[in-house]
């Protein structure tokens, strides 16, 4: 009973888990981005103050170039901010990876045999070691982009007060983009996922071969392994070029769009600056931010972007403890006493099962997420109705061609996997 509370405890891990361990360097790290991003516009706004002061119809120099020494001194607050970014994140993000590593790594040690020979070794490599790795920088990804949105809105709503028609044409612009983004974010996580189960197959497939090469050359398998391994990474590679060419074209899209909208800003600006409604520091602030709208689009498809990566890692890596698909030992409490040593087979059968583990989905219609029962890729029966009898004290030999079931025999004495069927073992 105590063992079922510890696994469900287990099983609510979650990436907030690891966060609220380091409260304090997570607060800090956001501080300093602030920090950089509040420098960033203000040199901005007091740099086109400063033009204006020069260039007015009566120039100001002594306050022009206070402002300029102003935006000098912003400068540097915002570099020794990006500095310190830099060593927190390296600090803290280590620690975080490190403690994901430890538990998956510690989980892994806890499934049973069936449970390894069911999924491909890359299944658990990617799990323990790439996936924390790639949710840590994510997370730190979309902090730094939510400090640079809210520099981007910022500067585009105080340029929306210059004028009422720059306004409207940068809210529809955003708008668009951002619908834009949303259909590129979704359309990037169904190719992601499926590039990852690809990627897990290569890494498995490279793996084996590494740590199987002796067999793979006294069995004379090179050439066979070789087209294998040919037709895996070329299914992966049409996977990958899909993914970057679809993403690309949506890129391709939305900053053309983009662009076409600020081309049109800045001859609108020329033209309100011919008409004397608007001053040249006000032109210069919208020249020189008029890659804000790209920038605000992009950095909104960036998070979705990162909260969709995130999701996928975090499913696949807290899936180690999903009892359902990754079985962990059930060994029993159970002492034998004046054990004699005779093991009997008696009409035992086993077959081994290749399996396909689909990832989370979200079912629209219930609203919560459900998780597809596995496929079955492939079954190979290893023995059937075996039976033997092994007397104590005695030294036998299983001979047999590599996958023949006696690695398999050893593990069914040693319980490490279960009997599928037949009269038992004693």
């Amino acid at each position: 009973m105590r063992k079922n509370k510890k696994q469900n405890k287990v099983k609510k891990l979650n990436i907030g888990t690891y966060l609220s361990r380091y409260k304090l360097g997570i607060f800090l790290y956001i501080l300093v981005y602030v920090v950089a991003s509040v420098c960033s516009l203000l040199m901005t706004i007091y740099a086109a103050n400063a033009i204006e002061k020069i260039s007015g119809e009566l120039p100001d120099y002594r306050m022009g170039i206070i402002l300029v020494l102003v935006c000098v001194g912003l400068t540097v607050v915002q570099r020794g901010c990006w500095y310190a970014s830099g060593w927190i994140y390296s600090v803290y993000s280590s620690k975080i990876m490190a403690d994901l590593n430890l538990d998956l790594a510690k989980q892994a040690f806890k499934l049973n045999s069936k449970t390894y020979n069911d999924h491909e070794t890359g299944t658990f490599v990617q799990r323990i070691v790439s996936d924390p790795e790639r949710i840590v920088d994510s997370m730190a990804n979309i902090i730094d982009l939510f400090a640079e949105i809210i520099t981007s809105a910022i500067m585009l709503i105080y340029i929306s007060t210059l004028n009422i028609w720059v306004a409207l044409i940068s809210v529809v612009t955003v708008a668009i983009g951002i619908l834009i983004e949303y259909k590129r974010v979704k359309v990037r996580r169904k190719n992601r996922r499926d590039l990852r189960i690809k990627n897990d197959k290569i890494n498995s497939l490279t793996t084996e071969i590494v740590r199987s090469e002796k067999d793979i050359k006294s069995l004379g398998l090179e050439e066979e392994l070789s087209e294998v391994s040919k037709e895996n990474y070329m299914i992966y590679r049409k996977s990958r070029i899909k993914f970057d060419i679809t993403d690309m074209n949506f890129y391709s899209f939305r900053s053309f769009f983009v662009d076409v909208i600020g081309l049109l800003l800045i001859i609108f600006g020329i033209y309100l600056l011919d008409l004397g409604t608007i001053t040249l520091g006000t032109f210069m602030i919208i020249y020189s931010n008029r890659g804000s709208l790209r920038e605000l689009i992009w950095n909104f498809g960036a998070v979705a972007s990162n909260f969709a990566d995130i999701k996928v890692c975090h499913d696949r890596m807290f899936s180690l403890f999903d009892e359902k698909e990754f079985v962990t030992e059930r060994f029993g409490t159970t002492k034998l006493e004046n054990v004699v040593g005779e093991i009997e087979f008696k009409d035992v059968s086993y077959t081994f099962r290749e399996f396909e583990y689909p990832e989370f989905k979200p079912d629209k219609k219930k609203k919560k997420k459900e998780k597809e029962e596995p496929k079955l890729v492939s079954e190979n029966k290893i023995f059937d109705k075996l039976s033997f009898k092994i007397q104590p004290n005695t030294t036998v030999a299983f001979v047999g061609k590599s996958g023949s079931g006696k690695s398999t025999i050893l593990n069914l004495m040693s319980k490490m996997y279960e009997v599928e069927g037949g009269g038992g073992l004693d």
